[in-house]
């Protein structure tokens, strides 16, 4: 590959990711905003109950996600690299299909599983049975904004990454808006997850307005320069009978399982066990996560540079040029954990300030020592933002998935019986153990890189498309 293309992959990659940190930041700030008026309008316990409730749905959320996301975007990359046109619109008639069918089957799951789950939490027979019902209504979230995910892969597989954070900003701001408006509406916190599913809708209108608009640009872009456009809702449609699901289902289990197993260890189930009654309960499980939400901010600038990542390093693999895609997986890599880490740092020593100023009074003393505990595993974190993007373009989920599936054992084992015999600070530090596990993810990608002769052109990932 020429000098040339060389520095516009580049230099695009960093205006994208730009782009998306930028909206990440505002998410963040969303939820810092959420956090703090659940905090006054609920109080701890509630605020607890409804935390543990939304962990629920976010473990049935990511067993039905299976990665479809991320496969649907890497080859609608290599289709507007190839200018496919049909390819794009097969690819989001998958994901259409397949969204749809695994949130239906998980929000069955979750209604019969839920409830008998829920008297796990809480001595009070009434919070439980709360709690279940809190977390069954949650679940059905993912049908609500099927549309979402299929637009947003769509702005991320054709990098119109603009779209992406105008999405994404808005619906975040009108998630914490309507979160307060149903609490201040019902007068309970049941408020909070109906405002929940209220952000839901609005996030799937909204996708469906700003796709119209990408669409129509898309297609002039492409009479004038000759380049692949989105499909219409008709053709996307049409494609959806004719589209086999095996064609990226496999690839998306496997990315799934690899993604899905790091967030349900580190981000899920912590919560679950530290609300369980007999480890910490629902108020112990708000300050843990209040202090994981606070140290996460800077963590969520990841995003830009991870998202931006999988259409780059699919665009490269196109182009067959691995030596382009190791430099740019090691300044994704290097720079932005050093500038995540540097956030996180910072954050860690204005957090008591933080909480005891804008906090009810109560949250900065546990809400500190949580943070410490956690704060060396969200640096080590800091530094794995392109490592999903990297399995994909080379072809090694299944090396992520073995990497992934050995090392889940032991990290859930340490929180569990951590909490078990230590408390809530097992469950902590049993948890920022876990996040330090990436470094394995670290030594198999170097010796992947020096095994190969990756100084010149090498036949990387050629994908496929859905037909």
């Amino acid at each position: 590959m020429s000098l040339v293309p060389k520095r516009l992959v580049q230099s695009r990659f960093v205006r994208d990711a730009f782009t998306l940190q930028v909206a990440a930041g505002i998410t963040a700030l969303g939820n810092l905003a959420s956090t703090l008026a659940l905090a006054y309008l609920l109080g701890v316990e509630l605020q607890g109950l409804y935390y543990v409730a939304m962990a629920w749905y976010s473990l049935f959320y990511l067993l039905g996600n299976v990665g479809l996301n991320s496969v649907a975007v890497t080859y609608i990359a290599k289709a507007v690299g190839a200018r496919r046109d049909d390819d794009i619109a097969n690819w989001l008639a998958f994901l259409l299909k397949a969204t749809t069918g695994l949130s239906l089957l998980m929000f069955a799951l979750a209604y019969f599983l839920l409830p008998p789950v829920a008297a796990y939490y809480g001595e009070d027979p009434g919070q439980a049975r709360m709690l279940g019902e809190w977390a069954v209504l949650l679940c059905l979230l993912p049908i609500i904004e099927v549309p979402r995910v299929v637009a947003a892969a769509a702005f991320q597989g054709t990098r119109q990454m603009l779209y992406l954070a105008q999405l994404e900003n808005a619906v975040e701001v009108g998630r914490v808006f309507l979160i307060i408006a149903f609490i201040l509406i019902t007068g309970t916190a049941k408020g909070a997850v109906f405002g929940t599913l209220a952000g839901g809708v609005l996030s799937s209108c909204l996708a469906i307005a700003l796709y119209f608009r990408a669409r129509r640009e898309s297609e002039a872009a492409a009479e004038i320069h000759k380049t692949a456009a989105l499909p219409t809702i008709r053709q996307m449609f049409g494609a959806m009978g004719k589209v086999p699901l095996r064609e990226g289902l496999p690839m998306g289990i496997r990315v799934g399982l690899n993604r899905n197993i790091d967030a349900l260890l580190l981000d899920s189930v912590p919560v679950l066990i530290m609300g369980m009654a007999s480890i910490g309960g629902p108020a112990t499980a708000a300050y843990f996560r209040i202090a994981q939400r606070l140290l996460r901010m800077p963590l969520m600038l990841l995003q830009g540079i991870s998202r931006t990542a999988v259409p780059a390093f699919a665009e490269l693999s196109v182009l067959r040029d691995g030596s382009a895609l190791r430099r740019l997986f090691y300044k994704a890599t290097i720079g932005g954990g050093a500038m995540i880490s540097s956030g996180i740092i910072a954050t860690v020593l204005v957090l008591p300030w933080v909480v005891d100023h804008f906090f009810p009074s109560g949250y900065a003393e546990p809400v500190a020592h949580f943070s410490y505990l956690l704060a060396a595993g969200f640096i080590s974190t800091a530094f794995s933002g392109v490592f999903e993007s990297f399995y994909l373009a080379t072809n090694q989920v299944h090396i992520a998935l073995r990497i992934g599936t050995v090392l889940s054992l032991p990290v859930l084992a340490a929180m569990y019986f951590g909490g078990v015999y230590f408390g809530p600070s097992g469950v902590a530090i049993g948890l920022s153990l876990g996040f330090s596990t990436g470094i394995v993810h670290h030594i198999y990608i170097y010796r992947f890189f020096r095994k190969r002769n990756w100084n010149s052109k090498v036949k990387l990932a050629e994908g496929g498309a859905a037909k």
